[in-house]
């Protein structure tokens, strides 16, 4: 059950790093399409 809930906490914390990684690549990306749209 240690294992278990040990594996589960590891496995939520690649979730986070995931989803951390996946704001610094996009949201640069949605401020270039949108500077990309609003300045012309």
């Amino acid at each position: 059950m240690l294992h278990a809930f040990s594996f589960r906490r590891l496995l939520q914390q690649s979730i986070s790093t995931r989803l951390t990684i996946a704001l610094v690549i996009l949201v640069p990306l949605w401020l270039a399409i949108h500077w990309a749209v609003v300045l012309p």
